[in-house]
């Protein structure tokens, strides 16, 4: 299959929000592209030894658990464009791992519906 047919089918500049990739685990620091020829020589490369994973519309969503030697997104990035060629236009995404206590952090609604739950059980 050659590159412009798989590009044909998956928009390299339209990374989903990674909220939305519900196969992708949370708790681990994540790295993906869109899938392409280049962007899965990339891939190889960027997330040896860890195994690449695909998701998403068409499964065009390639993602894989950063390894431990890439420790922040410029050096993620920094990888892939070393692999990728010239690829016009493509999404080079990343993702932290999240931890429980970061998946809920309060926000004002949060409070403000807690504080009015408390004070509705004192009222009754």
């Amino acid at each position: 299959m050659s590159s412009t047919m798989l590009n044909a089918t998956c928009d390299l500049s339209d990374f989903p929000n990674w909220m939305s990739l519900t196969s992708v685990p949370q708790n681990i620091t994540v790295g993906g592209l869109i899938k392409s020829n280049e962007t899965m020589i990339a891939m190889q490369e960027c997330c040896a030894p860890n195994p690449i994973h695909s998701t998403g519309n068409n499964d065009c969503v390639l993602w894989c658990e950063v390894p431990e030697n890439i420790t922040t997104f410029e050096e993620w990035k920094d990888c892939v464009f070393q692999h990728v060629g010239s690829v016009p236009g493509f999404s080079v995404d990343y993702r932290e791992a999240q931890s429980i206590s970061a998946a809920i952090h309060p926000t004002v609604k949060l409070v403000a519906m807690t504080g009015l739950l408390a004070l509705g059980l004192y009222a009754w």
